[in-house]
């Protein structure tokens, strides 16, 4: 894309100057970005919906609006909608919420009619208008308006959070929590080499950061810098990618696998997924009892991954000796859901390497990436939007990765050290670092 023109010539031409290579060793994680917008309660959000729509119809179409707009809009929406202008009372704000309510069916209404231009209804602070209606209020039976619920409200991946950048959304990790989008970066990190940034995505803040991956390795691919071995927080690896990264790519995704939260696996016994053995050719899985199964069945997770559900038979848990530790279901039962062969095989393999001493020396060069994050937080201020939109923040991201590179190479040739980690007055004085 155009956007990414600035940064894939400067990679070119490191890579000409024999800074940069493909097949050696890069490291990725992500960071949350701020929208450019003002955080919005409920109320707040529909007032500005409507006084968006308004003010846009008032450039685009003037004499339209002008005989079509009703004297108490003035005041509900001349100015901005703010906290300290709405009512105290829930009582009354849920009745003001109805009434914004009103005012944005009578302005669709006005839109629809078969006498108003077809054009406006492709006005986009108009569809945004129609789309947050439909979102915010429900219409249990004609000519009653209800304000919706939380709970009922739509997933946070399609509620729209701000009219005048229907692109940010809400989104959580850990304790953080914030409206906007995330943006990752991929660098390389391989010794005695300059750290180059080499890919930035600017995401949607509630997609995972497993599903970018795919994206991430393809525009690598496209620029010819795919990694060798790719470092990556749990966040980024699963049973599939750990298949489909080395098959499609030929990148060895490098990482922790998320744990397994079976309450066998708290329980630290022998009876979790990972200790029955399974026969891929006759689709037979034998516990730690002895016992086969009795249903194989491919099927679906919530993620839509395929998986392969495997039951036993109740005769056969019901007399087991291992009851207790194995199933809670009653009447008992045990049951497993698997992933298909290759990634679960891939799976089990990635998470004996994660305990070997060889794994740990080379996943620790991972966390540089976070001082890459810093930086670029520290210098430019990426975690906040500049723009309005998910094309032009990341048109940011991309001009802040550019910025960074060009200073990194400027030290590297100035033969200035790569910085080390921080390390509080505290932890210096108890903790010196040793000579040498």
């Amino acid at each position: 894309s155009v956007e990414e023109l600035v940064l894939t010539r400067l990679l070119a031409h490191f890579r000409q100057h024999g800074f940069l290579q493909g097949r050696g060793q890069q490291r990725t994680d992500a960071t949350h970005v701020l929208g450019a917008i003002r955080t919005l309660n409920r109320l707040e959000f529909v007032g500005e919906t409507m006084r968006h729509a308004l003010n846009t119809l008032a450039v685009v179409a003037p004499g339209w609006l002008q005989s079509h707009y009703l004297p108490e809009w003035l005041e509900r929406y001349g100015e901005r909608v703010q906290e300290y202008r709405l009512p105290p009372s829930q009582a009354k704000r849920e009745a003001y919420a109805q009434t914004i309510d009103r005012d944005g069916l009578s302005l669709l209404a006005a839109i629809d009619a078969a006498e108003a231009p077809k054009w406006l209804r492709e006005i986009p602070a108009l569809q945004t208008l129609r789309l947050v209606w439909f979102q915010q209020y429900s219409f249990p039976e004609i000519g009653v308006l209800c304000w919706r619920p939380d709970k009922e409200l739509p997933p946070a991946h399609l509620r729209l959070e701000n009219p005048y950048d229907p692109e940010v959304h809400y989104a959580t990790k850990r304790h953080m929590h914030w409206v906007g989008y995330k943006v990752h970066l991929t660098e390389t990190c391989d010794p005695d080499q300059p750290r180059l940034i080499t890919h930035v995505e600017t995401a949607p803040a509630w997609r995972q950061d497993n599903k970018s991956l795919p994206t991430i390795h393809q525009d690598l691919q496209e620029k010819g810098l795919l990694p060798a071995d790719h470092l990556v927080d749990k966040a980024y690896v699963d049973a599939v990618l750990l298949v489909e990264s080395k098959r499609g790519f030929g990148v060895n995704l490098v990482g922790p696998t998320r744990p397994d939260t079976s309450w066998q696996a708290r329980a630290k016994n022998n009876f979790t997924a990972h200790h029955f053995h399974i026969d891929w050719q006759r689709q037979q899985v034998t516990c730690p009892a002895g016992k086969h199964n009795q249903f194989w069945q491919p099927a679906t997770d919530v993620h839509g991954r395929e998986i392969i559900q495997v039951k036993f038979a109740k005769r056969d848990c019901r007399s087991c000796t291992y009851r207790t530790e194995c199933t809670k279901a009653n009447p008992p039962r045990r049951s497993i859901a698997i992933f298909p062969e290759l990634p679960h095989q891939a799976l089990q393999a990635a998470r004996q390497r994660q305990h070997t001493q060889a794994f740990k020396e080379q996943y620790s060069a991972r966390a540089g990436i976070e001082g890459s994050i810093s930086q670029a937080v520290r210098r430019t201020g990426m975690r906040q939007a500049r723009y309005l939109g998910l094309k032009k923040t990341h048109l940011q991201h991309i001009l802040t990765a550019a910025a960074l590179n060009l200073s990194r190479i400027s030290r590297w040739l100035l033969g200035e050290p790569l910085a080390q980690t921080r390390r509080s007055a505290f932890l210096r004085l108890c903790q010196p670092l040793p000579a040498g």
